[in-house]
């Protein structure tokens, strides 16, 4: 076997592999018009749809395949880097910025350098040695646009302690997180003056993350014209803590610790006593 190069800049000798890769493709595209439709319900779903499409193309090579296999050598026991590593700097908005994609991180990582693992479709970010969170990775629409991926999560409790921030934030829209949210936002402006609105809406967004109830009190809210006063939704979530009953203490006399040292311990009634050791 005699191993040859093509010659750089010259498309049309890629065309034993770009013809495979126009073929699949095709295929593709006439699997997705036989299925009247492009949308799948997450991201296996697609895989799934792509792997029945592939298994089918390769049953003609499975027997070529099977005269390789036995030639094969064992993989590597390590996983080869089939990352881009990089360096990003926490801005002061809680934010780091990757290939054209905008990703909010945890508040806490403010100021922080933050090592990323990219990957085609996530991001994993360390600190140091230690992993502190996975991101989905965003791409944009149009070449020449740019993806954001804000999850409000990240930063809901900084912003609760400024709550006007977020009215003049440039990733307000971002920070919604679901089109019900948008409208009550929009609802919120037009009950409330701006300052309350951003209170208000701040608020939501808190009792929402830290009551896991982001799509319950979204179509709750909704349903309630005129919208509730902030005071009302705090009485609700913010409830006080119900006293805790008087426990009762009794300070011993300085004898009585003498006399369990003594190992003489006698009750109060002095109906028995100890004295002696288990």
């Amino acid at each position: 076997m005699k191993s040859t190069v093509n010659n750089l800049g010259i498309s049309h000798e890629n065309g034993a592999v770009e013809n495979a890769h126009g073929s699949l493709k095709h295929r593709i595209e006439q699997a997705i018009k036989l299925r009247g439709s492009a949308d799948f319900e997450s991201v296996g779903a697609y895989r799934r749809f792509l792997e029945r499409i592939v298994d089918k193309l390769n049953k003609r090579c499975r027997g070529r395949l099977a005269e390789e296999q036995s030639h094969l050598q064992p993989l590597p026991r390590y996983r080869f880097m089939d990352f881009s590593e990089l360096t990003v700097k926490v801005t002061t908005s809680s934010t780091i910025a990757v290939k054209r994609g905008l990703y909010s991180v945890p508040s806490r990582l403010i100021g922080e350098n933050i090592r990323v693992h990219l990957y085609h479709d996530r991001l994993e970010c360390f600190a140091g040695q230690t992993p502190v969170i996975t991101l989905p990775r965003a791409y944009p629409k149009t070449p020449e646009g740019r993806a954001r991926r804000i999850d409000y999560r990240h930063v809901i409790h900084a912003l609760a302690a400024k709550p006007q921030a977020f009215r003049f934030s440039r990733l307000r829209d971002d920070l919604l997180p679901t089109p019900q949210y948008h409208q009550l936002w929009a609802r919120v402006q037009q009950q409330f003056d701006p300052g309350l609105a951003c209170k208000w809406m701040v608020s939501v967004l808190r009792f929402a993350y830290d009551y896991d109830c982001e799509s319950q009190l979204a179509a709750e809210l909704l349903q309630q014209n005129p919208l509730p006063e902030l005071q009302t939704l705090q009485k609700r979530f913010l409830r006080q803590h119900a006293p805790q009953p008087d426990i009762p203490i009794k300070q011993h006399t300085a004898d009585t610790y003498d006399q369990l040292l003594s190992r003489n311990w006698v009750t109060q009634g002095g109906s028995s006593c100890l004295n002696h050791s288990h």
